[in-house]
């Protein structure tokens, strides 16, 4: 795609803003921008700052517009070519829409691809305007509503509760009502029943009494018969008595007296045992009485009783009525609420149509803006159009180009065969030419006997290289096992124009994408083909060929990632960054290779710990990928420092141990190290940790594994600051508990195959999830930097002798049974063949 031309800036309708002023006002939006940026403005930079914008303004990411490009491209020819020209074309024409709007109509492609200090300036001033103005627009209309609005609820809420609040009172107190009408009622008829039978014993109290006073007269009447008879009985004893002294005057007439009064007092003996059985008679009944009187008494205290009763009930029914009357009150109020509700809803009402008319005129600029759009979209499709016709004419062009490669190709074939003929027909003249001097010398000096005259061996033009091949078609990732093999390939040529150099490598080092990339569960692999190998490998320690380089003759780590400078959160060119071992982006190189072509920004000197012996360099073998990995979790992501509480997962791996080793050589003024706790499936593989510095370990096979450690931490610091973790899975929602508010998780790896899962746990304790992979070059120079510094050996579990020997490293690596680096030895000797 052709750039536009670069211009000076068009007079601005907008105050042009100076550096300091851009600084704070993209430092209050949340956006982090250095005076580097402005004065010196890179493509990178500037068209990831320009995306900030452009998703805060406008919400559209830079995702969005890689997919539009990705759906051009799909019907495009030879899409490659112009994907890079599409991406930034696409990216262009989502800024233009916001560019418009903030006055700026003159921006091009140039300004994102080749940008200048003074117009970098210029549309930062424009957006950073443009959306002050959007912002105070926005309060100015939508703020009163909205506060007004928020009043509005929160007086509705409280009439709602306090509504809610009257409601349970009324129902309380018609609960109330219930009961007490209900004991009210049964307090009623228990009354009615009552004064029935006080009515009925009152009855029974008067005809009691009034046979008591009958008896009593009756009693009182043979009373006084008995007082007469009583008399009569002395009367007449006095008259035996006379009678008696007269008995001897007249006998006779006496004893006839004495016949009658003895009959008569006979009489009166009879009448009065009538009258004892009459009086015991009444003496029984009046007991009888007596008895009736007490059970009266008894009545009438039980009839006081149900009185005082009555009396309550009364209360009752007075309280009852004071209920009902308060009842009434309660409901004149919830009238009176319900009416202020009508009210108030009739307010939110009115407020809600008022937004809903200035989202109407809101809905219009849309409208505008859409036009707009439709008219840029129309553009582009022309331009598209144009795009399809430069397209066919690069595609022609480019089977021109794939004809002169294959010429060009047979040519180079060619040559090669005819200097490897000139080159053996040259070594075989030159042994005929020793031999000979070897004689004449000998005939000519006895001294000279033992001495031979050999030139030095040829160029050797081949190297061995562990290739990945494609098992046959087709395949199903994770259960495929793709072959590999140690083959004869081209020494690659580097190339000084380009900053390149050529690297011997003595070791290289396994990691775990390698064993994935042969099942098929890595993306991006490349496969070896006749005319271009696919090497594996990304860790390796080598020795610089070159003899125009600085480093020539030393030994030097290679940076495994390309296109990643320095940027704390992503490659800068996330598209074109690759790692070294069978990728198509990084042109299929790799570290199991005799030779390999570097950029020379990525290789950076080894320490001298790690170059001094074999054992060493093999140890220096597993720094760059590895170790890069481990520091990027440990100090970018999860910003570990000494004192604080660390989980690592998964120990035994090379990261994991990597990461251990950091986290304890960390120190500070307050404190030594990190406090560092591991998890694995082998209490081997735990107690080697304990050994390194870990303060002790868990077994993840445990189902309570997460309480076990919860047991192991202090007691004056019980909770874990960060996790490394290299499985995913399930292990924020397994550490939740265990992690302090504000905690971070950091996940590199996918040995756990599954999907990370999230709690609302982790969430409510803002528990931080941070993917982590690779490394930038910056962090890897840091890195070794820190490595050199603390004199960290880094852990090797076995070292391997030769390519052939590969196989082995892979097997190991299936089994889990390492504890640190799988490394193989490449190189035979130092020196070069070359």
């Amino acid at each position: 795609m052709s750039q536009g031309r670069h211009h000076p800036p068009a007079p601005a309708n907008f105050p042009l803003l100076k550096a300091h002023e851009i600084l704070e006002a993209c430092h209050q939006a949340g956006l982090p921008i250095s005076d580097d940026d402005l004065a010196r403005p890179s493509a990178p930079r500037v068209q990831a700052i320009l995306a900030w914008w452009l998703n805060l303004i406008f919400h559209v990411t830079v995702d969005m517009c890689i997919n539009a490009a990705e759906a051009q491209l799909d019907h495009m020819e030879n899409p490659e070519i112009y994907r890079e020209g599409m991406y930034l074309g696409v990216f262009h024409a989502a800024l233009n829409q916001l560019l418009q709007r903030a006055a700026i109509e003159d921006f091009t492609v140039s300004d994102l691809s080749n940008p200048t200090a003074l117009r970098f300036t210029v549309i930062l001033s424009g957006i950073i305007n443009f959306n002050l103005f959007e912002r105070e627009l926005a309060a100015k209309h939508l703020e009163p509503i909205e506060q007004e609005d928020a009043v509005l609820q929160q007086r509705e809420e409280e009439l709602m509760v306090k509504n809610q609040a009257m409601k349970t009172k009324i129902e309380e107190e018609r609960e109330k009502r219930r009961l007490n009408e209900a004991r009210t009622a049964q307090c009623l008829q228990q009354t009615a029943e009552l004064n029935h039978q006080m009515e009925k014993y009152h009855d029974e109290s008067q005809v009691l009494t009034e046979t008591l006073k009958n008896k009593s007269d009756t009693v009182k009447d043979l009373a006084g018969q008995l007082s007469d008879v009583n008399q009569t009985i002395l009367n007449q004893e006095m008259e035996i008595n006379r009678l008696k002294g007269q008995i001897v005057q007249s006998p006779d007439r006496l004893r006839s007296n004495v016949a009658d009064m003895q009959r008569n007092l006979n009489q009166d003996k009879e009448n009065v045992a009538q009258l004892e059985v009459k009086e015991r008679q009444l003496t029984s009944k009046i007991s009888a009485l007596t008895k009736y009187e007490v059970d009266l008494g008894g009545v009438i205290k039980v009839m006081d009783e149900w009185e005082v009763d009555a009396a309550r009930v009364k209360d009752i029914m007075k309280r009852h009525q004071q209920h009902a009357d308060e009842l009434d009150s309660l409901t004149s109020e919830r009238t009176e609420l319900e009416r202020q509700i009508y009210t108030t809803q009739r307010r939110v009402d009115n407020s809600r149509a008022e937004l809903a008319r200035f989202e109407e005129r809101t809905q219009n600029r849309r409208a505008v803006n859409r036009q707009k759009k439709k008219t840029l979209e129309s553009q582009h499709r022309e331009w598209m159009e144009k795009k399809r016709e430069l397209d066919s004419q690069a595609g022609a062009k480019n089977k021109e180009a794939v004809e002169v490669e294959s010429k060009i190709r047979e040519l180079r074939n060619d040559l090669h065969k005819e200097l490897d003929r000139g080159s053996m027909d040259f070594n075989r003249i030159k042994m005929q030419f020793s031999a000979y001097s070897a004689r004449l010398n000998k005939a000519l000096d006895g001294i000279m006997a033992t001495a031979t005259l050999s030139s030095p061996p040829s160029p050797d033009t081949t190297m061995k290289a562990l290739t990945l091949h494609s098992a046959p078609q087709p395949f199903t990732p994770g259960k495929v096992y793709h072959p590999i093999q140690v083959s004869d390939v081209p020494i690659p040529v580097a190339d000084e124009a380009k900053h390149e150099v050529l690297v011997k490598i003595l070791y290289a080092a396994y990691n775990h994408r390698d064993l994935f990339q042969r099942q098929s569960l890595y993306p991006g692999i490349v496969f070896a083909t006749p005319e271009s190998p696919s090497i594996m490998g990304a860790d390796g320690v080598g020795i610089v060929i070159s003899p125009s380089h600085p480093l020539h003759n030393k030994v030097v780590l290679l940076c495994s990632n390309n296109n990643w400078e320095a940027s704390p959160l992503a490659p800068e060119k996330p598209l074109q960054s690759g790692i070294l071992g069978s990728m198509k982006l990084t042109g299929g190189r790799g570290t199991f290779a005799e030779y390999i072509v570097m950029d020379e920004k990525n290789v950076v000197e080894c320490p001298e710990h790690l170059s001094g012996s074999e054992e060493s360099l093999a140890v220096a073998s597993s720094v760059p990928l590895g170790g890069v990995t481990a520091w990027r979790a440990v100090k970018t992501k999860a910003n570990v420092d000494a004192g604080q509480n660390v989980l690592i997962t998964g120990i035994g791996g090379g990261v994991a141990l990597n990461a251990l080793q950091y986290c304890v050589a960390i120190d500070s003024s307050a404190s030594l190290g990190a406090n560092v706790w591991v998890s694995s499936s082998s209490e081997e593989k735990i107690e080697k940790a304990v050994a390194l510095g870990a303060k002790g370990g868990v077994n993840y096979k445990d189902p309570s594994w997460p309480k076990t450690l919860a047991g192991l931490l202090p007691k004056e610091q019980p909770l874990l600051d960060a996790v490394i973790d290299s499985g995913g899975g399930t292990i924020v929602n397994d550490v939740t508990r265990i992690m302090k508010y504000g905690g971070v998780v950091v996940c590199y790896g996918m040995t756990g195959l599954g999907d990370v899962k999230i709690g609302m746990g982790a969430v409510l304790k803002n528990i931080e999830f941070k993917g982590s992979t690779m490394g930038s070059l910056r962090e890897f120079k840091e890195a070794v930097s820190f490595i050199n510094e603390k004199k960290i050996n880094f852990v090797v579990d076995t070292v391997l002798d030769g390519l052939d020997k590969a196989e082995e490293g892979f097997e190991r690596m299936k089994e889990g049974k390492q504890f640190g680096k799988i490394v193989i030895k490449v190189a035979k000797e130092k020196t070069d063949k070359l």
